[in-house]
């Protein structure tokens, strides 16, 4: 019976094909294509597609294995043949086997990584499977598809949804896979035994990182099983609750806008008993005891913090004389009274220079972590955005925030030689090769002199010194 995309996505199916190590053929379609998908012991083997982009043509020409020419000709070279397409490009000499195999191979990978983009059509899997030709069988494992596909997953909001509430427990990776992991994952998954018992859904606030990128994490691995999602215990279900509610408390406080009164939950018409009662029951839930074996420090740092704040409050409302003096502005207090626009613009300056040296020593999540917040802070620097582009184009889960923040940038200052030669490689990375080219040459015309531009120019040519077109053809 066919399975709606929206209701249990494609992903979930890939890793039990992965984990349980099926064979089988999934049926993909929805009102505009129809794809089939061939597996043999959890391993991608072959794949067919209606999908235009998807088709080998198009696919050879995105890589820059045939020219435009070659590439309109197809169907009239197809015209009363009943060979495969790949046998008569080779037939004709444009190809060689090993480049055929290759352009396979990424074909069948395009076309498993598109399902996984998909939020509406069906699929159906079938463990029957057809006797596939030992020439045409890829071999290629799942987790490297789930790899290709991060930045193209349609669907992180139903695993967000289903699991948010529930904890996650390590599973043993092989090591080959787990190098071939990007940094940031493996951190994550590193660390995944001092955050078992804690609700996925609190997980970012004990990573020091964003709720969509520790998502994206966590989606990866659990899909690749390297974790498993449980149920919480209810003791750690309200030591996360907790932690919820101080961390709440503590941006408050934070803003310079809270007063005692907002610290305690109260209206400033509150009599002795409410104000008693209201501390009391935050001090129970706030104490920094209360909050479990928090794995980042800072997180006992600010329930200090907090729990502090909760005291004075109550130490001065509690007090007639200091509360009368309180209400009519006599004291003078010491919060914050919030941060002022150049506050704000030094920080984002801060954030900025350590997100470059994190940049420069290839740690590009913690780069792209501190600048996300920059450009919240400061959101009109060009170089801002360039830099925060840049360190997506790396991360393969953040490839389209990389080429929305690098267009930003080039939004903000045309002229920036660097964000656009960023737009270069970013479609290099996702081997777009036209695309990529452009973006260089753009580069070049401001600025003839750009290192980058040129050497990665020279690289989709085929090397200076051998002088050849975009298609690898002399000339």
């Amino acid at each position: 019976m066919p399975n709606r995309v929206i209701e249990k996505p494609v992903a979930e199916l890939y890793r039990r094909i992965h984990v349980e190590r099926l064979d089988g053929v999934v049926q993909i379609q929805d009102a505009h294509f129809t794809k089939a998908l061939y597996f043999r012991r959890g391993r991608l083997e072959f794949a067919r597609t209606t999908v235009i982009q998807e088709r080998l043509g198009e696919i050879l020409y995105k890589l820059g294995k045939i020219n435009q020419t070659q590439f309109w000709s197809l169907h009239k070279m197809m015209e009363g043949r009943k060979d495969r397409l790949g046998q008569v490009l080779i037939h004709a000499r444009i190809l060689d086997s090993q480049t055929l195999a290759l352009a396979l191979a990424h074909q069948a990978a395009a076309i498993a990584v598109g399902a996984l983009s998909l939020n509406s059509g069906t699929w159906e899997f079938s463990p029957e499977l057809p006797e596939i030709p030992e020439d045409s069988r890829l071999g290629i494992p799942i987790p490297r598809i789930i790899a290709m596909g991060m930045s193209r997953m349609a669907n992180l909001a139903y695993f967000r949804n289903r699991y948010y509430d529930q904890t996650a427990s390590r599973f043993s990776l092989d090591p080959e896979l787990l190098a071939s992991l990007g940094s940031e994952t493996r951190t994550l998954y590193e660390q995944l035994p001092k955050l078992t018992g804690i609700a996925c859904g609190t997980f970012h606030l004990h990573l020091k990182c964003t709720e969509d990128i520790t998502w994206t994490h966590l989606v990866h691995l659990y899909l690749i099983n390297g974790l498993g999602f449980s149920e919480v215990s209810h003791a750690d279900k309200e030591i996360d609750h907790n932690i919820e509610n101080m961390l709440a408390l503590f941006n408050r406080i934070n803003s310079g806008n809270a007063s005692h009164y907002d610290i305690l939950g109260l209206k400033d018409t509150a009599n002795e008993d409410e104000i008693k009662s209201a501390y009391f029951r935050l001090a129970k839930q706030l104490h920094p005891d209360r909050l479990g074996n928090a794995p980042d420090p800072g997180i006992r740092e600010k329930a200090n913090f907090v729990f502090s704040a909760v005291n004075k409050a109550f130490d001065i409302l509690n007090d007639p004389q200091r509360r009368r003096a309180y209400d009519t502005g006599e004291t003078e207090e010491d919060e914050s009274q919030g941060r002022t626009q150049s506050n704000l613009r030094e920080r984002a300056r801060m954030l900025y220079q350590k997100a470059k040296t994190l940049y420069s020593r290839h740690r590009f999540w913690e780069a792209a972590t501190l600048m996300d917040e920059a450009v919240k802070l400061d959101n009109d620097k060009s170089a801002y955005f360039m830099l925060l582009g840049m360190a997506q184009v790396h991360i393969s889960s953040l490839r389209r925030s990389a080429e929305r923040n690098l267009k930003r940038a080039v939004e903000l200052d045309p002229w920036n030689a660097d964000a656009i030669a960023g737009l270069g490689l970013l479609f290099q990375e996702e081997q777009l090769v036209n695309r990529a080219e452009g973006f260089f040459r753009k580069a070049l015309s401001i600025n003839p002199d750009h290192k980058i531009a040129r050497k990665r120019l020279e690289d989709l040519n085929g090397g200076a010194k051998g002088k050849r077109s975009l298609f690898g053809k002399k000339k």
